[in-house]
Parts: C-alpha cells; sequence; structure tokens
C-alpha cells in the first residue's frame, strides 16, 4: 500500500489516502498521454486570447507530452473579439497574435483516473496563461478547475470560479 496525502476543500485539511501500487501505476500510465506539441488549445481566462498553440513543454526539453498542471510555452493564435474592447492599449500590444507567453494546462480530452477511481475529461483542451512563478495574468477565469492544479497552483484556484 502507497499513502498519497491529498488536500480536501470539504473539510479544509489533509486527508491520507491508502492506495495499491497498482491502481497508482495504471494512474501514471494513462496520464502521460494528454497535450502533445504543436496541439491547438483553447484559453479560459479574460486576456483575450482565444486560441494557441503549444510549441514546447516547460523545464526537461525532451518532454513531449503535457498534462493536468504542466506548464508549457504557447503562442497566440487568434484573439478573442469580444473580450477585446475590454483590454487596455497595453494589454492589446501583450497578447498579439504570434506572441510567447507561458500557460498552465487546465483541462483535456483525455480521461484522467485520479486515486480515488473517478474518472475525469473535458470536452476541450484548455490553458490558463501565467508569468514566471505560475501565477494567472488575468483576473477570472471562465470554467472550472480541477482539484490536481488548485493543489499545485492555489493562486489560479483563487481566481476560477468552481473546483471539481
Amino acid at each position: 500500500m502507497i499513502q498519497v496525502i491529498e488536500y480536501s476543500y470539504r473539510f479544509e485539511s489533509f486527508i491520507k489516502l491508502n492506495v495499491s501500487p497498482y491502481c497508482v501505476s495504471s494512474f501514471k500510465r494513462i496520464y502521460y498521454y494528454m497535450i502533445k506539441m504543436n496541439s491547438y488549445v483553447y484559453c479560459v481566462d479574460n486576456t483575450g486570447v482565444a486560441n494557441a498553440k503549444v510549441i514546447q513543454m516547460y523545464g526537461n526539453k525532451k518532454k513531449r507530452v503535457a498534462s493536468y498542471g504542466d506548464m508549457v510555452y504557447i503562442v497566440v493564435k487568434s484573439l478573442d473579439k469580444s473580450s477585446g474592447n475590454l483590454l487596455d492599449e497595453k494589454q492589446r500590444k501583450k497578447y498579439k497574435k504570434g506572441s510567447l507567453h507561458r500557460a498552465i494546462i487546465v483541462h483535456t480530452k483525455k480521461k484522467v483516473k485520479r486515486v480515488d477511481n473517478t474518472w475525469m475529461w473535458f470536452d476541450t483542451n484548455s490553458i490558463v496563461i501565467v508569468d514566471k512563478k505560475g501565477r494567472p495574468l488575468s483576473r477570472r477565469i471562465r470554467t472550472l478547475i480541477p482539484r490536481e492544479v488548485a493543489f499545485k497552483y492555489p493562486t489560479i484556484a483563487s481566481v476560477s470560479s468552481l473546483i471539481v
């Protein structure tokens, strides 16, 4: 048995779970086939970016795939026209088409098996644009955030509307 420590938002404390090694190994096997290089993702914050393309994974240069909570480098492909009017002149220059940014993956289409044997997946591959320290550059995130991302990046959890 392997002991996994997880933060519970319901009880606002840490919970210790005893998990069999088979469950953890199967979780890792499913976990690694998510978002690859050159894949297109949606931006779910209010920075004004609509679509982006993943060009590289952050950290190890040989790493080819990323999953929930991983930081990636993106290039902006298209802008959101509805939130473009709300941005000031500095932000329009910062998030123009072709600019490079760091982002954290928050949604994937691929199924993920959690430690409590539940499966989780979303309709789209989505990201949140962040700075070097992992803090979001927006003030609002339009969708829910998985618990794994909220535990790894609490500043993203504070900006989001719901944690699953």
